[in-house]
């Protein structure tokens, strides 16, 4: 499987079940530690850039305004209407249980994913793509509390 700690993709993002739902485009780059997340588009308010190191998370809007950690949460939660939970997302993006917390994880007949429950997320993987010899997720959909999120994603890059 593709090393869930460097990697690169395109998609889109919609979410429903709150107030300000919509859709956008997102790119996401995994470095080791560090996710650089861009959310462009109707559901990001003109945009928005998203860094997570460790615990530090960072938010840039566009425009331009800068905000860090508990701030820079808030202003994710008031753009798309549901906190995200960053640090998961990493895993459940390369169709794996995120690391130090129980989860609940179904398998299909290929031995993928097929639903994961995590930190009070329910995870649908419903499209698998080939991507340098391996299968990684196309389309996630995830729910928590009354809040869907779907993810579309059209192309994978790694290093």
């Amino acid at each position: 499987m593709l090393a869930a700690d460097r990697w690169r993709f395109d998609g889109r993002v919609a979410i429903s079940g709150v107030e300000s739902g919509g859709s956008a485009g997102i790119r996401w780059q995994q470095s080791r530690g560090r996710s650089d997340v861009a959310v462009f588009g109707a559901l990001g308010a003109g945009g928005l850039d998203i860094a997570v190191d460790g615990e530090h998370l960072r938010v840039k809007t566009s425009r331009g305004e800068v905000v860090e950690d508990e701030a820079a949460r808030r202003v994710i939660e008031e753009r798309l209407g549901v906190p995200l939970p960053l640090a998961e997302l990493r895993y459940w993006l390369v169709g794996i249980a995120a690391p130090g917390s129980d989860a609940n994880e179904v398998l299909g007949d290929n031995q993928r994913l097929t639903t994961l429950s995590q930190q009070g997320w329910d995870v649908q993987f419903t499209e698998y793509q080939a991507v340098g010899g391996d299968l990684l997720p196309a389309r996630l959909d995830a729910s928590h509390e009354g809040v869907r999120v779907r993810l579309r994603i059209s192309r994978w890059q790694w290093p």
